[in-house]
């Protein structure tokens, strides 16, 4: 019986090599759903559009960036034709979404959502189709199920759950009213596993408050999250407490340049 077992569970395991095998010499962006923990980075592009997604050089920089990330969320599309988010989502083999564009001025934005088959949007609410006062961009819940797969003895099975994500660029002069709002927000959600994540301008000038005391900063206050001569922690990370108990690691991802952005990724990794 023990011979048994152990040929069953060898020829198991070989069977989902060579299907992971075969789908990524069809598409070499392809991932396996193993059991190593899920990243997920925010990242804000400064003015990302047709001039940077014209640049070869820059291109070549942000497409491995991308996916070392199994979800990649990204602010300051500043595009309005949509070109410049396309040309960066295909050269990633993701799938990717756009927020609409939001702003007071003729200057608007948009979010940009990329992930790839280790996970799954399931739904994303646009605040800022849904006339919401007090943001100049208001924020995007993205509701994502990871997907997980596991080999246990002769078992094979997908576990799968669901993290809600509040995406945001705040107005670095009303940050701190940007902020309260977002964690009125988020704190009314009734969703098990939170994280608010982006360009917060949560640092130096423009943000002197307190906020989200009951949550956990993955990424701490004195943080540098920039390529210039600063030393802000403008972009965050903040989980609540049971998502916290997921998160494997945190970080900032120091291998961009200034001609990439004037800021750097922030990132987690979920178990």
């Amino acid at each position: 019986m023990v011979k048994g077992s152990s040929l069953g569970i060898g020829i198991l395991i070989f069977v989902v090599v060579i299907i992971f095998y075969i789908n990524t010499q069809e598409n070499p962006h392809t991932y396996s759903l193993t059991d190593s923990p899920i990243s997920i980075a925010s990242y804000n592009l400064q003015v990302f559009g047709i001039s940077k997604a014209s640049n070869p050089t820059l291109m070549q920089q942000y497409v491995p960036l991308i996916q070392k990330y199994d979800i990649f969320l990204t602010e300051e599309i500043k595009d309005d034709s949509g070109v410049a988010f396309k040309e960066l989502c295909d050269n990633t083999g993701y799938s990717c979404q756009l927020s609409s564009r939001a702003g007071s001025t003729s200057s608007k934005e948009q979010y940009g959502i990329m992930w790839n088959n280790r996970t799954s949007l399931l739904s994303m609410e646009d605040f800022n189709l849904e006339n919401i006062s007090g943001f100049e961009r208001p924020p995007v819940k993205l509701l994502f199920q990871i997907n997980r797969l596991n080999i246990t003895g002769n078992i094979t099975s997908i576990n799968s759950y669901n993290v809600t994500i509040y995406l945001i660029h705040t107005k670095p002069d009303n940050a701190q009213q940007e902020i309260d709002l977002l964690e009125q927000m988020a704190s009314a959600d009734d969703s098990k596993y939170i994280a608010v994540m982006g360009d917060l301008n949560m640092d130096c000038d423009y943000y002197k408050g307190n906020n989200f005391v009951s949550w956990y900063q993955l990424i701490p206050q004195g943080t540098d999250t920039t390529t210039g001569s600063t030393t802000c922690t403008y972009d965050r990370i903040i989980v609540n407490p049971q998502l916290n108990l997921l998160v494997a690691y945190s970080g900032v991802d120091g291998t961009t340049t200034k001609e990439m952005s004037d800021h750097r990724p922030v990132y987690f990794y979920l178990n």
